[in-house]
């Protein structure tokens, strides 16, 4: 029997191809209306972008002020007219349609130098919104973008200064301001209310001034004495508890009222005082120094004295002084300014995280005008510089300075720099630290800006002529990697008028993070200024007039010192001698393995040095050695001792640290003071406490008593006229006792002041000052005229003294060439004639071309004739045609070659 097998086909049925169908074409439905959504999610996204870029565009647009004029002006119609202004503008976007609305609203009192309608803050709400639905309107918009900010003007000087600073050689340079200070505002106690001075007091003078304070919400007010920062000082401080908090000093500015401008943590108060002397037809227009490291940036400037107010010989000045806070860390209580530790500590000053020396920063002059018909320059003592033998000003032509040394400035630096051995990097960094110095005599000058080739002598021209003292541009002290940043005590700049005096060498290797610096009198410049990143080749000091050496301090991460501590080296510059930075600058050229024990023995590689725990150890007590081995590559010192010798105290009483005092018993004490007396005006340190323990006396000072000195100094500040230089300036006055321009009297002493002087051309002049009261601290004497001497010229002759005249180098030139390109201006100073050229005229000399022969057939030819003749410096006289024949000059006048004929003189000639 057969068997019939059929077979079962496996497939897709038609019902679930149509059910396939189904689900595939839903998907792709949704697929389709997701891309469409993410297209326009993705278009939404673009257009939002591009609106918060309109935002920011046009906060950056306000942003962008350079001057407070332009800050003043930062609203729609340029006039500051309303606490809150709003404007708005379309600008054109690629995505949608826009609408831009701005609204700038005051947000802070103003402080100066900015008026009741000219706010310090202002706050910034841009909003750019945009037709999201496609309706075509913008009005109101349908999705919007708000971008809010505050701003405040900022001194871009200053800004600059900043990023200079941070970028020189440092790895962790902090703000100029190291926490020292700060404008009154978190530490508000007194706040800007203007303080009543009362009746015939007079600041600047009163030593102390009682004020009367009103209550606020953190103090209940009253009376309370200020003190003056300084003899003459228009700054006054304040740390009664009851007022600030502890540790903290209230700094005041005190004109014809009193106002706390500012609180002051490190334990000093520092400033800079001198003159801004100007002889710019603008006068004192808009022009004030200031303080740049700190928001509040005007300092004191004084009344104007106006010497000469119209003509050619304008001369007008005004006293100007800045304040600015230090740290006394690492300075002995009591000590050249700083507040003893009963009333800023060093805790407390640590607890404020004041940064080494405290502040650093530019005190420069704002309102110079730099443009226009009456264009100002700042002179410094670089500017003064003689321009005919100095690199650092140019030689000719319109530019004033040569910029491959310097730049234009107002200002002058302070700041102290270290420098520190990098042992991770094996380079030696320098950082920049607060000056902690006080200064006087830091003057200014403003001039007329002069154009052409004497532009460059303007100011050693003013400067000699009014006998003004001008320090350099930047104010430098340097401290070696283990030098302790100390307060030191106030410098006057005693700098020469005159021309400063140019100190130049050469660089003699590619040295890096090279920095020349001659601290508090002058400056050193290198000439790769345009290009810091090429190595320079050369150096240019400028110091005052008159300094018979000084001492320049070199540093460079490329030529590290010995480890452990690195220090400046230094080379001292005369005329005579030469300091050329590598071969002179360099200690040392490789690395040395050598130690150097803590009290500066070298200790040679593989030895070692006794070292003692302590210098002195009780009665009974004994004296711990440590021995401190060199080794390693480099070399490191082992242990941590770190005296050179140690004594036992020879008994359990202690001698007196006063000259000829009785002994102190075991567990006595003495009262002792850090100094036995203060000026006129200052109160006494207060005394510490001094403890002898098994003979041992604790803390410090060597004085039993401290008296307040019953006389005071008189600082006078000595001007001339004319335009010679005066020397050996001597005063004296009844009752006075003078040396040099410093004399002492009795406190109650009044009357005048008279200076002699010798001048550079001969003979003496004298001056006396007017009637000086009692309490005053400086005086100003104007001497009387002196000329300087005479100058002979090469070509027989003479000028005075602070003349010029004009020379050249040959006695002809060829045309075309014009006298100008050979002459230069000499100047005569104080008998010497600066420059080189020798001729008193000049003439320009033309030589006759050759004409004969050339073809005159057509006007072409004519035409290159007569362009021959002008070409040479001549004029075209008569043509005569004299009849046929080859059409060519046949005869020239005068002679082809001659140069008797004067330059534009006709020349005549015939053809045929």
């Amino acid at each position: 029997m057969k068997h019939s097998i059929i077979k079962t086909q496996k497939g897709i049925g038609l019902i679930e191809v149509l059910i396939a169908t189904v689900v595939v074409a839903v998907g792709l439905l949704a697929v389709a209306s997701l891309q469409g959504k993410f297209m326009s999610s993705s278009g939404g996204s673009k257009t939002r972008a591009e609106a918060q870029v309109l935002a920011e565009q046009k906060l950056e647009a306000l942003r962008n002020n350079v001057t407070i004029t332009g800050y003043r002006d930062l609203n729609a119609d340029g006039v500051v007219d309303a606490a809150t202004i709003t404007a708005t503008d379309s600008p054109v976007g690629t995505n949608a349609s826009f609408t831009r609305t701005w609204t700038i609203t005051d947000v802070a009192p103003p402080v100066p130098p900015f008026t009741a309608a000219d706010p310090k803050l202002r706050k910034i709400s841009v909003q750019v919104g945009w037709d999201a639905n496609g309706d075509g309107t913008i009005t109101p918009p349908d999705e919007t973008v708000n971008v809010v900010t505050e701003m405040a003007w900022i001194d871009p000087a200053k800004a600059a200064e900043y990023a200079a600073a941070n970028a020189g050689g440092s790895t962790s340079v902090a703000s100029p301001r190291q926490n020292a200070s700060e404008d009154v505002a978190a530490e508000k106690v007194i706040g800007g209310t203007a303080l009543t001075i009362p009746s015939g007091v007079t600041a600047g003078t009163a030593t102390s001034i009682n004020v009367t304070v009103p209550a606020t919400t953190t103090s209940s007010g009253g009376s309370v004495t200020i003190y003056q920062v300084g003899p003459g000082s228009h700054y006054y401080t304040l740390t009664d508890s009851t007022f600030v908090s502890p540790g903290v000093i209230a700094v005041f500015l005190c004109t014809t009222t009193c106002t706390h401008i500012q609180n002051h943590f490190g334990g000093v108060v520092h400033r800079i005082a001198g003159t801004v002397h100007s002889t710019s037809s603008n006068g004192f227009t808009n022009i004030k120094v200031a303080w740049t490291s700190s928001s509040v940036n005007d300092c004191y400037n004084g009344d104007i004295a106006v010497v000469s107010g119209s003509g050619s010989d304008q001369y007008r000045y005004r006293p100007y002084e800045c304040i600015y806070a230090g740290n006394c860390n690492a300075t002995a209580d009591g000590v050249n300014g700083c507040f003893p530790d009963s009333v800023v500590s060093d805790d407390q000053i640590n607890a404020r995280k004041v940064g080494p020396g405290g502040e650093y920063g530019d005190v420069g002059l704002l309102g110079v005008d730099d443009q226009g018909g009456d264009r100002e320059q700042v002179c410094l003592l670089e500017d003064t510089v003689d321009p005919a033998t100095s690199p650092l000003l140019a030689v000719s032509g319109s530019a004033v300075l040569n910029e491959n040394y310097l730049y234009s400035v107002t200002k002058r630096f302070y700041a102290a720099r270290r420098i520190k051995r990098n042992t991770a990097t094996s380079i030696n960094d320098q950082k920049t630290e607060g000056i902690n110095h006080s200064y006087t005599n830091h003057n200014f000058l403003v001039i007329s800006r002069g154009t052409g080739a004497t532009a460059n002598q303007l100011c050693n021209l003013k400067a000699t002529a009014k006998f003004i003292r001008l320090a350099p541009r930047e104010i430098f002290k340097t401290l070696d990697q283990s030098a302790s940043n100390t307060v030191l005590a106030i410098t006057d700049f005693v700098g020469a008028a005159g021309t400063a005096k140019t100190l130049t060498g050469t660089v003699t290797s590619d040295a890096t993070k090279l920095k020349l610096i001659i601290p508090d009198v002058g400056n050193c410049y290198l000439n790769n200024n345009t290009n810091a990143i090429s190595a320079a080749t050369a150096y240019a000091c400028a110091v005052p007039n008159g300094m018979a050496s000084v001492d320049i301090k070199g540093g460079s991460n490329e030529y590290p010192t010995i480890t452990p501590n690195a220090v400046f080296a230094t080379c001292t510059k005369t005329d005579a001698t030469t300091c050329n930075w590598r071969g002179n600058f360099t200690q040392v050229a490789t690395q040395s393995n050598d130690c150097t024990a803590p009290w500066g023995a070298a200790v040679i590689s593989g030895s070692g040095v006794t070292a003692y725990q302590n210098e002195i150890e009780p009665f009974g007590g004994t004296c711990m050695p440590q021995t401190r081995t060199c080794s390693g590559t480099p070399g490191v010192l082992s242990g941590t001792y770190t005296n050179q010798a140690c004594t036992v105290a020879a008994s359990a009483d202690c001698a007196s640290p006063f000259a000829g005092g009785a002994t102190i018993t075991n567990g006595g004490s003495v009262n002792a003071y850090s100094i036995a007396s203060v000026p006129f005006g200052f109160t006494c340190p207060a005394f510490v406490v001094r403890t002898c323990t098994s003979g041992i006396l604790s803390g410090s000072g060597t004085f039993a008593t401290c008296t307040v000195q019953s006389t005071r100094d008189i600082t006078v500040t000595a001007t001339q006229t004319g335009t010679g230089t005066v020397s050996g300036i001597t005063v004296t006055g009844t009752g006075a006792t003078c040396a040099g321009l410093t004399c002492t009297v009795d406190n109650a002493w009044t009357g005048t002041l008279t200076a002699t002087g010798t001048c550079s051309g001969g003979g003496t002049v004298t001056g006396t000052s007017a009637s000086i009261i009692a309490s005053a601290t400086s005086a100003t004497i104007t001497l009387g005229n002196c000329t300087g001497p005479v100058c002979t010229l090469p070509w027989g002759g003479s000028i005075a003294s602070g003349g010029t005249v004009a020379a050249y180098s040959s006695a002809t030139v060829p045309y075309p060439s014009t006298c100008a390109s050979i002459s230069e201006t000499r100047y005569c100073t104080n008998g010497a004639l600066s420059g080189n050229y020798m001729n008193q005229s000049c003439s320009v000399v033309c030589t006759v071309p050759t004409i004969n022969g050339m073809p005159t057939t057509n006007a072409a030819n004519i035409a290159a004739v007569a362009a021959a003749i002008t070409n040479a410096g001549f004029t075209v006289g008569t043509a005569t045609d004299i009849g046929s024949g080859t059409k060519a000059v046949s005869l020239q006048s005068p002679a082809a070659g001659s140069t008797a004929a004067a330059c534009g003189s006709a020349i005549t000639y015939t053809y045929n």
